[in-house]
């Protein structure tokens, strides 16, 4: 899979920390949407990479969220046809 650099996913989401978050927690659903499929994990830095891909490409879609005082993401898959 090949490199998706930074400025790429920056363009999607433009606080760096906040991109990291968002494309972890993509990574994260990618991987249990494998398991319930019953397929076994492609690897880790496959998965991240895709997440990043995805974030890059604007297909995941995520809400601020404040919980007591604290900044939290929620990530929503967007599928597109």
């Amino acid at each position: 899979m090949a490199f998706v650099p930074l400025e790429d996913v920056l363009m999607s989401i433009e606080n760096r920390y906040k991109a990291v978050i968002v494309a972890a927690k993509e990574a994260r659903r990618l991987n249990q949407e494998l398991s319930k499929e019953g397929e076994e994990e492609a690897g880790a830095a496959k998965l991240t990479m895709e997440a990043l891909r995805r974030v890059s490409e604007g297909l995941v879609k995520y809400n601020e969220i404040e919980e007591e005082g604290e900044e939290g993401e929620e990530v929503q898959d967007e599928k597109k046809s």
